[in-house]
């Protein structure tokens, strides 16, 4: 298992990666290089954290769509 800090402009966050997950995609990681990482957001455990589903360099379109 893999923890890794996501910081932007509104905070820090961990990422946590499992090891199919890294395995997967560990080799996007590097300094300078900008990843998409997919996954859900867990509350449970403290901290908020993501636990990542999927790791990539390709930006993709995405659709918003309303909440509940």
């Amino acid at each position: 298992m893999v923890f890794a800090p996501l910081e932007d402009h509104q905070g820090l966050i961990e990422l946590v990666l499992f090891p199919r997950v890294w395995k997967e995609g560990g080799g996007w990681f590097e300094v300078g290089k900008t990843v998409i990482a997919k996954g859900r957001l867990d509350r449970e455990r403290g901290e908020p954290n993501v636990l990542v589903e999927k790791v990539t360099d390709q930006i993709e379109k995405v659709r918003v769509t309303a909440r509940p």
